[in-house]
């Protein structure tokens, strides 16, 4: 999700593509090893419906996500189009973002920073062994934004 410097309302920004945060620590119960992460690299195919209720606010994102991996670290970008709903009108949601997180097993996660403080975090879970599919949640926060949503992709 890309956020814009635009404001939708006053005090509020634009969310659009933004990417996700992994937590790779251990099931607290268990003293076994975790399995190997499922390779995520390379290039998926990417869609996204987020919503902030509060403000009135719709984003529907399609894209592209290249990742790169290193062991359970997962860098990348995403190039994307799209449209949010606001009060004001449609706002453009299109744009490129940097992103970063990580894979345990077949969870996937990743953080995307936007602009004004809002940040976006992705979870989910990769599909088949290679993974060819991809989907989960995403939380969006910060600067008067609380909004949630869902995505997806393949590959």
């Amino acid at each position: 999700m890309r956020y814009h410097d635009r404001p939708v309302l006053p005090g509020l920004l634009l969310l659009s593509l933004s990417v996700i945060a992994i937590g790779c620590g251990s099931d607290g119960g268990s003293t076994g090893s975790s399995p190997p992460p499922l390779n995520a690299a390379g290039v998926w195919n990417e869609v996204e419906e987020i919503t902030d209720a509060g403000n009135s606010i719709t984003c529907a994102d399609t894209g592209t996500v290249t990742l790169t991996q290193a062991g359970a670290t997962l860098t990348g970008n995403v190039v994307q189009t799209g449209t949010c709903q606001t009060p004001a009108g449609p706002i453009d949601n299109g744009g490129s973002i940097s992103i970063s997180g990580g894979v345990s097993g077949s969870t996937i996660a990743f953080n995307e920073p936007g602009l004004g403080g809002i940040t976006c975090t992705y979870r989910g879970t990769l599909y088949h062994t290679p993974p060819d599919s991809s989907a989960g949640t995403v939380d969006c926060s910060g600067a008067g934004v609380s909004a949630v949503g869902t995505w997806s992709m393949t590959r």
